[in-house]
């Protein structure tokens, strides 16, 4: 089975092509939702919002600037 994915447009902006939101961790542990993050980023999705916890949504943030980090 050949999987096709439509082109994108050049006069494409952030947002155009998929957004997605990854609600998740804990205090101690944000490695999860980073990894689901990066995966959708991966796959072709050009806006990814991780809602963590404070405590983690820091050290998130300095593993990708693709990523867009929501602290509760």
């Amino acid at each position: 089975m050949k999987i096709v994915l439509p082109k994108r447009k050049k006069s494409s902006h952030k947002g155009d092509n998929g957004k997605v939101l990854v609600i998740g961790g804990s205090k101690d542990y944000v490695g999860a939702p980073v990894l689901a993050g990066l995966a959708a980023l991966r796959s072709g999705a050009d806006w990814v919002t991780l809602a963590l916890p404070e405590k983690v949504g820091w050290a998130a943030a300095r593993l990708s600037p693709d990523l867009v980090i929501k602290k509760y």
